[in-house]
């Protein structure tokens, strides 16, 4: 569907005008769930299988690490959020290497303030919306991540949203749903079709590949 097209589907569920459902509204709820929809495909996809498809570029960037070994993760090279981290790399030289993930538990900071100078990093940590590479002093970083979708605005029209095409209804019942209980209004066929369109969506996800998706283990640093 296009926006103008789930615009149009909202206010049919809703049975609303714009004067009743303003624009900049619908299209902030609309955005809500779509981005509800993300997660659930990401939660049913094998690590980076999905990104939305208004994306021109692949979810990869590079960083600059600083002196202390920080490299912080927040934005693409387009200024879309980061969600979530998957692969790091580190360069050596004119190549990337893979860098492995550890993770601290509670009162393991040691790790953190390293202080043993190392060339290339040996693992690296995740402390809120930044890595580290213990003990190494400035260097670029490759990073694979999930992010954040490309948001429709009110001004799109034609805009597709990069969602997979069979979840478009299920964003606009979700939706439509949001603003009929926050009216009063009853909101029991609305439940219903969205039961249904999540149900798709379950087994669209289910049979959408045959193989297996691969895991990425995290190696923990276990407490001294």
């Amino acid at each position: 569907m296009t926006t103008d097209q789930l615009r149009a589907k909202i206010r049919e569920i809703t049975n609303t005008t714009v004067n009743d459902y303003s624009d900049a509204s619908l299209i902030r709820d609309l955005n809500s769930e779509l981005s509800l929809i993300q997660v659930m495909i990401l939660r049913d996809r094998g690590v980076l299988e999905f990104d939305d498809t208004n994306y021109l570029d692949v979810p990869i960037g590079t960083f600059t690490v600083s002196a202390s070994g920080f490299c912080k993760i927040l934005e693409d090279g387009d200024s879309n959020k980061v969600l979530t981290i998957h692969k790091v790399a580190y360069l050596v030289g004119s190549k990337y290497i893979d860098i492995p993930r550890k993770q601290l538990g509670e009162g393991e900071q040691e790790p953190l303030v390293e202080t043993e100078s190392k060339s290339v990093p040996t693992e690296y940590y995740e402390v809120g919306n930044s890595i580290v590479f213990p003990g190494v002093s400035g260097g670029t970083a490759k990073v694979w991540f999930d992010r954040e979708i490309d948001f429709l605005t009110t001004s799109d029209t034609t805009k597709v949203p990069g969602i997979p095409t069979p979840y478009h209804n299920l964003a606009a019942y979700r939706a439509g749903f949001n603003y009929r209980l926050d009216k009063g209004m009853d909101t029991s066929a609305v439940e219903r079709r969205i039961a249904v369109e999540e149900a798709k969506l379950e087994q669209f996800e289910a049979n959408r590949r045959g193989d297996e998706a691969t895991v990425m283990t995290v190696e923990r640093v276990m407490g001294l």
